[in-house]
């Protein structure tokens, strides 16, 4: 081979290398670009993670409040039919008592 012939060659080559580390180096950098929006979507991800964790935990403790807050109601309205119950009687009784003195006059 000539030397002028192995000079275009070696030139040819040098020039295709400096193309494709020019293109290793943008790919590089896209990559870059790329693992830190990844970082930074694994960072929302475990913000948004954290989040639900503590509207779940508020949920569950809100399902929690509302079956006490049931029972309670439950106790009251018990209590409240009870008195209705003794209100009655009581009322009876003093109807009775009424219609009694009455009966004596």
């Amino acid at each position: 081979m000539k030397l002028r012939t192995m000079k275009k060659r070696y030139n040819n080559l040098k020039e295709i290398t400096m193309r494709l580390n020019k293109e290793i180096g943008v790919i590089h950098t896209a990559l870059g670009k790329s693992a830190e929006k990844n970082i930074h979507l694994a960072r929302e991800q475990a913000k948004l993670y954290k989040e639900n964790q503590q509207l779940s935990r508020a949920y569950m403790n809100a399902i929690d409040d509302n079956a006490e807050l049931k029972k309670e109601i439950n106790i009251v309205l018990t209590e409240n039919k009870e008195l209705k119950e003794k209100l009655k009687e009581i009322t009876a009784n003093k109807l009775m008592r009424l219609v009694a003195k009455f009966k004596r006059f």
